[in-house]
């Protein structure tokens, strides 16, 4: 028991990675004092350290009783996982320093699921096309959790869309943004047999309209509020569905009410004739499409790629 003891005391005490390495060297050497002249130190203190070694250990790792010394069976034992061990440590400090290096080049964005779909890919190929970037981590959700990421300092760069009347949690204290694309948001129906919306905010022969929309606490939920108690529509509508875009635009195709969609995501369908204008041009909500980042020094790869697209910005909105 005692024995037992003696052993759990000897691991809890530190051991240096030097102590290993003084082993490996005194093993070719088989030399106190050429191991101790090829580790830059005088030969007593080169002892103590192998002796301290072997003192956390427990055994004696050579046999000194003729020159030059041997390993002891417990040395040879040991010899190849002491060997081992350096390996891992210099291989793991060369992994280690290579994610930070990689770390440091990648750039981290959280995009709203619809501009992932459509705007980010192709902006992103337009700034590549100027700069060159390294890895991209990208993060999709919605806006009020792409906001929470990079509050919380999960990513480096928010892309979404913005309007001046819609407050966030981003205080303009803590956070810039850049205008880096324009868009609206559309009122769209299907089209009906006769070639027209299947609902219209203005058909006044209809008894309600069935309203596809987002929630009321989203951005997009606030700002069409906002826009139909401007228009006062003289129909009632009746929110039958609720979610994000790409959900609402595929049961607008179904014929299954009128949506606001970013136009973004439904310039073939206006196109084709599959998706129709539901209202007048007043109807329309134009919002920006921005970046965001908090202020305050970042990796040079993150401040190379901002000021990029603030030149970028510069050229193209102001």
């Amino acid at each position: 028991m005692q024995k037992f003891d003696e052993s759990i005391t000897s691991l809890n005490r530190s051991v240096e990675l030097s102590w290993l390495q003084d082993f490996c060297v005194l093993t070719e050497t088989r030399n106190f004092s050429r191991s101790a002249e090829q580790r830059n130190m005088t030969q007593p203190a080169f002892s103590r350290r192998i002796r301290s070694l072997e003192e956390w250990l427990g055994v004696d790792l050579f046999d000194r009783s003729a020159q030059p010394i041997s390993l002891t069976p417990a040395g040879r034992v040991f010899l190849p996982i002491a060997e081992e061990t350096l390996r891992h440590l210099a291989a793991g400090r060369a992994a280690a320093r290579a994610a930070k290096n990689a770390e440091a080049a990648t750039l981290s964005f959280a995009t709203t699921q619809v501009l992932s779909l459509t705007f980010f890919p192709d902006w992103l190929r337009r700034v590549e096309a100027r700069v060159e970037l390294g890895p991209i981590q990208q993060s999709i959700n919605t806006r009020l959790a792409c906001e929470e990421m990079i509050q919380q300092g999960q990513v480096q760069i928010l892309v979404c869309h913005a309007n001046p009347g819609v407050i966030t949690r981003l205080s303009s204290t803590n956070f810039e943004e850049l205008v880096i694309g324009r868009d609206r948001l559309i009122p769209v129906s299907s089209q009906g047999p006769d070639k027209e919306a299947r609902y219209s905010l203005f058909d006044r022969s209809a008894k309600e309209l069935p309203f596809l929309t987002y929630s009321a606490a989203s951005g997009f939920g606030r700002m069409i509020r906002a826009r139909l108690e401007e228009l006062a529509p003289p129909v009632p509508m009746r929110v039958v569905f609720t979610s994000q875009a790409v959900v609402l635009k595929r049961l607008v195709l179904e014929g299954r009410g009128i949506a606001w969609l970013p136009e973004i995501i439904i310039r073939p369908e206006l196109a084709a004739g599959a998706l129709v204008h539901a209202g007048p041009p007043e109807a329309q909500i134009p919002v920006d499409i921005v970046a965001i980042r908090r202020i305050g020094p970042d990796t040079a790869a993150s401040e190379a790629f901002w000021d990029e697209i603030r030149a970028m910005a510069k050229e193209k909105y102001t």
